[in-house]
């Protein structure tokens, strides 16, 4: 008989080697989306690394600040040269580093329960994962790697997990649990949805580890405790963010919380078919065209799918009471943890490829740990078939991953990519009206900028976009593309949406950037501003909008230096957010551009108050100390005097 058991780690490391000469191209690609507003700011690290652990964790990313990714990205930044190659080069060695711990995690699973083949098993699923052209967009799209990390540290807490628990050495099993505890410690900071680890912790205890050398009484403890515990942080969870703030996060959505869990049935199938057999047309970084389920009768495959799920758990069940295929109830048990966060009730948006990341770790074990059933219940003689169709599948899904790799490396084509595979998508028309208008051709951007309009008020799962939103969008556009803008797409700002006209900050920010770059002298600034003003400060409170929008627009007449406007944003902004440490510098600035020195002494006196608090930051605190109060002081005291 010929033994396959050489095959697996030489069959992965071959892997390894094609997949990374694969993805590099990739690294040719641009940044793109929210890569730029979260990663800009550390370019300053580059010159200035003494905001280092400003940057760390002074990000605002999510109610835990992310500070585990923002170090990974300041490194990036003021250790090696923070270009795009670079941050994508990283993540793609990340992405393979996490493939290796699937290949470590399931080695330790199936050797657990006594599986022959363990080793070879084990590659198949770590190579089954790393090919997966699903993982594209989450490994090229930079600011992912936040669920990269958070995967990376959720692995090694299980596998340190599992080494304490088989561990023989009473010196290295508290080393083994202390590597387990720092590694939960830190997963959520990566990215929040780590804190699923507590869980999957506590599952694979219950369904894999049960039984194992252990004494009954501390094995009993060890699972009442982390029951205890996985309970104490979903209460803990559950209080901290509050059934009304979940309920909030449906005002800013077209979709209700129902209808969303009922899509959800639909999205977690989607996932799962995209990861084992993908349609590469589909594969994108926008699906806010997904369609929304409205009931379960309202689509056939909203019915479907949920009636597949229910079979699913009750087939789950029936083999937990039976104790049959319990390693597959495990492993279906951990994908539908993993999407326990972001596939529920939070007010999230409707579909995206890189959560399931995580959960596909275990899609990636379930044919192995079938595999493994199938060679125990027959001869080893079975499993040389299911090598080769194994390694047939690997090579298919490696090549269309390479494929998806040449789209990302221009982002023209890939923006071209998405719109083709998704063109309901306001979002992917939005990018390709911004090629064009690159081009020069303002004409088919309008015409692109349009559809995108329309497809959010078609679409549940967009964002809902206003009429100013397409305005500004289209003046924006005939900027770039060099033309001159139409005056009727400023005179018609405001007149729809009037109590909340504007829902969208990012134009502004644009706006910010092409005066300050001395782009686009030919259109009317002023009339652009005077229009706003129009909007949000001349006809008595009947406009309003986010905190984040007033603050743009303060920064938009900053760069225009009308520092009576800026000031007046800045203070509709900071009535939603009052220690809003960022706008009240931004009011300091203000104040003292219009000479109104005792209320800049009140707004510094505010801001000594909030650092006193630990709620400025080094960069804060700079941009402090140019406002000296004794400066402020003398020049009040001499506007007194001419006065």
């Amino acid at each position: 008989m010929i033994t396959v058991r050489p095959i697996g780690p030489a069959m992965f490391f071959l892997v390894v080697l094609l997949v990374l000469s694969a993805y590099l191209p990739g690294t040719n690609g641009e940044l793109l989306l929210d890569d730029i507003p979260s990663l800009s700011p550390l370019e300053k690290l580059i010159s200035e690394p003494q905001y280092f652990w400003d940057e760390v964790f002074g990000n605002n990313t999510g109610p835990l600040g992310r500070s585990v990714s923002m170090f990974s990205f300041a490194i990036d930044y003021a250790v090696f040269d923070g270009s795009s190659a670079t941050l994508k080069r990283h993540s793609i060695f990340l992405h393979i580093l996490n493939a290796f711990l699937i290949v470590w995690l399931t080695y330790l699973l199936l050797a657990i329960r006594k599986f022959d083949n363990a080793c070879l098993l084990a590659s198949f699923a770590g190579a089954f994962w790393l090919v997966a052209p699903q993982h594209t967009s989450t490994v090229l799209y930079v600011v992912q790697r936040m669920a990269m990390l958070s995967t990376m540290f959720t692995l090694i807490a299980l596998i340190c997990f599992l080494k304490f628990r088989a561990s023989d050495c009473d010196f290295l099993r508290p080393l083994w649990l202390f590597g387990s505890l720092v590694s939960i410690s830190l997963a959520p900071f990566a990215k929040e949805n780590g804190i699923v680890v507590i869980p999957l912790i506590v599952l694979m205890e219950l369904l894999w580890v049960r039984g194992s050398r252990l004494s009954c009484w501390f094995q009993s403890t060890l699972q009442a405790v982390l029951t205890l515990l996985i309970c104490a942080c979903l209460a803990a969870s559950f209080i901290f963010i509050g059934w009304d703030w979940i309920e909030a996060g449906y005002e800013i959505r077209q979709f209700t919380l129902e209808q969303r869990l009922l899509t959800q049935g639909v999205v977690i199938l989607d996932y799962v078919k995209q990861f084992y057999l993908p349609d590469l047309s589909l594969l994108s970084i926008y699906h806010d065209d997904f369609p929304v389920s409205q009931s379960l009768l309202s689509e056939p495959r909203t019915l479907f799918s949920w009636v597949i799920l229910v079979v699913i758990f009750v087939l789950a069940s029936l083999g937990l009471i039976a104790h049959k295929c319990v390693e597959l109830v495990f492993a279906i048990g951990a994908f539908l943890v993993c999407h326990s966060i972001e596939s529920t009730i939070l007010a999230l948006e409707i579909y995206f490829e890189h959560r399931n990341y995580l959960p596909s770790v275990f899609l990636a074990m379930m044919p192995c740990f079938a595999v493994a059933k199938l060679v125990r219940w027959t001869t080893v003689e079975a499993l040389q078939p299911l090598v080769a169709l194994g390694g047939v599948w690997v090579i298919y899904l490696l090549l269309q991953t390479s494929s998806q790799v040449q789209i990302w490396s221009n982002n023209s084509l890939l923006a071209l990519h998405m719109l083709n595979g998704h063109p309901g998508s306001a979002r992917a028309n939005t990018t390709f009206a911004r090629n064009l208008a690159r081009l020069g051709d303002y004409t088919e951007a309008l015409d692109y900028s349009e559809r995108a309009f329309n497809n959010n008020q078609d679409h549940l799962a967009a964002r809902g976009e206003r009429d100013a939103d397409m305005r500004l969008r289209n003046v924006a556009l005939a900027c770039i593309s060099g033309q001159r803008t139409p005056e009727n797409q400023i005179e018609m700002l405001g007149l729809h949406d009037q109590s909340r006209p504007i829902s969208e900050y990012i134009i502004l920010e644009l706006y910010s950037d092409l005066i300050r770059d001395e782009i686009c002298s030919d259109l009317d600034w002023a009339a652009l501003s005077s229009r706003l003003a129009w909007i949000f400060l001349s006809r008595n409170g009947e406009a309003s909008a986010s905190m984040g929008v007033y603050m743009r627009l303060a920064a938009f007449e900053n760069a225009l230096d009308n520092f009576s406007l800026a000031d007046r944003y800045a203070l509709l902004a900071l009535n939603e957010s009052p220690h809003n440490v960022t706008l009240l510098l931004m009011r300091l600035h203000f104040l003292v551009n219009l000479d109104k020195f005792d209320e800049a002494i009140l707004v510094r006196r505010q801001l000594e108050q909030l650092n006193e608090l630990g709620l400025l930051d080094l960069q804060h605190l700079v941009t402090l100390e140019m406002y000296p109060k004794r400066s402020l002081t003398e020049r009040l005291e001499a506007s007194k005097v001419k006065s």
